[in-house]
């Protein structure tokens, strides 16, 4: 992680309140950077869904797929996205 976001310097305790104050320092209204971040987990959980089955099936892609949905998950209740 290159500088702070928000309020929290380590990626681990990054919050949905973190990345909200750095889409407000960006110069989005709080309330676009709000849609943002509804935005950004629906389509990754829409992106994680819609995998063809031929791109995951040479590689597990469990490893992969489980933590990217925990952090979608943690990043819409406002829990730090943690490892």
């Amino acid at each position: 992680m290159a500088g702070p976001i928000g309020p929290q310097s380590t990626l681990a305790k990054v919050d949905r309140k973190a990345l909200l104050v750095e889409g407000v320092a960006m110069g989005l209204l709080h309330a676009d950077a709000e849609v943002a971040l509804q935005g950004l987990a629906a389509d990754l959980k829409i992106a994680i869904e819609n995998l063809d089955a031929t791109l995951t099936s040479s590689w597990p892609s469990g490893p992969v797929i489980e933590p990217v949905l925990g952090r979608v998950n943690r990043l819409e209740s406002g829990e730090p996205m943690g490892w």
